[in-house]
């Protein structure tokens, strides 16, 4: 019997593992409007695969029934990269945030806070692993007085001030809890302005609606106001503003059906017939949309539930004199020119909008001390390295020889 006996060494380099994806800190911020409130959570994560889960945060009404989201923005690295808008019966569907390490932060511009908002943001919607250090920051402001909930962290008064994305008051602690809570519980009336976004925001989805419902078919001049103030949002270089624009000149257009959701120059089932001039001068603003922002949805001039359902109660489709209204207030369109509408101009809700506030840093974690080596301990330490290198050869050589006497006796014992 012949046995071939081969011996080799092998080498082989461990790949690199990637680092997992770690939570840094987050910061929540209430900015409470009134019926419409901002909120916005910023989070910083470093490593690989990283994902942020902001669907898994719940808002709630103190009492009443629960907001709802008109608008969401998402941001990375402080550039806008999405935008989500509601259409005229559900909200905006939140969305898992995957992508590369960095800040990355959501905005929501939430209806129905008039009684207040509730925001929780459990830790399961951040990475499972932790930078030593990792700090939460809660932040709640409004334009009228109230009390901030921050749960077992406590409560604090809130003087009025200025809403927005800057500023607030509330603490700052580790990311030890098993979620961040912060509630805006009003005692006061508004007395600090609102932001021009939320104001645009509310004339389009909560007071042009109440009004034109409130219309008599025949205030001539009360329509042309309406149907003026859509056509300017129609043209606005925020396509979030024009979406509004044209959704509500299709509702007027349709005769206030709640089927009709765009624009054109015939008629069909779910577009409004409006002046050729009317179309062509505003273009395809859903295109815009998703273009610009890669938007989905669309905002309806119905998309808050209590003027839905009050428009569903009132069913002025079935009200032929004021749905002729309507339809005459956009036809009359046709004879205005751009310089007509500069009285009916309003902010953008998206463009120009200040990017978020950067969660805190982790806090400093004090490294672990290693007592300091005598000025022997290299020597002694190269000594220890020398004879483990010696032992090594040692044990090396050994194997060899024994492979050798071992093919030998095989060799001979086959004779």
């Amino acid at each position: 019997m012949r046995v071939a006996l081969a011996a080799a060494i092998v080498l082989t380099a461990a790949p690199a593992s990637a680092e997992i994806c770690r939570f840094e800190g987050v910061r929540v911020l209430i900015a409470d409007s009134g019926d419409t409130s901002m909120v916005e959570i910023s989070a910083r994560v470093r490593g690989d695969g990283c994902a942020v889960d902001f669907s898994r945060v719940a808002l709630s009404a103190p009492d009443g029934p629960a907001p709802t989201i008109a608008i969401e923005q998402t941001f990375f690295g402080h550039k806008l990269t999405n935008v989500q808008v509601a259409d005229g019966v559900s909200a905006v569907n939140v969305r898992e945030w995957r992508g590369e390490a960095g800040t990355v932060a959501v905005r929501w511009i939430v209806e129905g806070t008039t009684g207040g908002l509730h925001v929780e943001v459990p830790r399961s919607a951040f990475p499972k692993a932790e930078v030593p250090g990792s700090r939460v920051e809660r932040r709640v402001k409004s334009a009228r007085s109230g009390v901030a909930k921050f749960g077992a962290v406590g409560n604090i008064q809130v003087p009025p001030s200025a809403p927005g994305a800057a500023g607030g008051i509330g603490p700052t602690g580790p990311a030890n809890e098993e979620r961040v809570i912060a509630e805006f519980l009003p005692l006061g009336a508004i007395v600090e302005p609102i932001p021009t976004s939320i104001l645009t925001l509310d004339a389009f989805r909560d007071v042009l609606p109440k009004r034109v419902l409130d219309l008599t078919p025949e205030n001539e001049d009360g329509w042309t106001d309406v149907a003026k103030r859509a056509y300017a949002a129609a043209l606005h270089g925020d396509p979030v503003v024009a979406s509004l624009g044209v959704h509500t000149l299709a509702w007027l257009g349709s005769g206030l059906s709640l089927q009709a959701v765009k624009i054109g120059k015939t008629a069909s089932a779910d577009t409004a017939a409006v002046p050729a001039s009317l179309v062509d001068a505003i273009g395809d603003v859903e295109a815009r949309l998703t273009k610009r922002y890669n938007a989905s949805g669309r905002l309806l001039p119905l998309g808050r539930p209590a003027v839905f359902r009050k428009a569903l109660t009132a069913k002025p489709w079935d009200d032929a004199p004021r749905a002729a209204a309507a339809k005459a207030a956009v036809a009359r369109l046709a004879t205005l020119q751009p310089q007509d509408l500069t009285a009916f101009l309003v902010p953008s809700i998206v463009d120009g909008s200040a990017a978020p506030i950067d969660p805190p840093q982790p806090a400093a974690v004090a490294p672990i001390q290693v007592p300091t080596a005598d000025p022997h301990a290299p020597a002694v330490e190269a000594r220890h390295a020398r004879s483990k290198h010696k032992r090594h050869a040692g044990v090396y050589f050994g194997l060899v020889a024994a492979a050798v006497a071992i093919a030998w006796v095989l060799r001979n014992g086959e004779r």
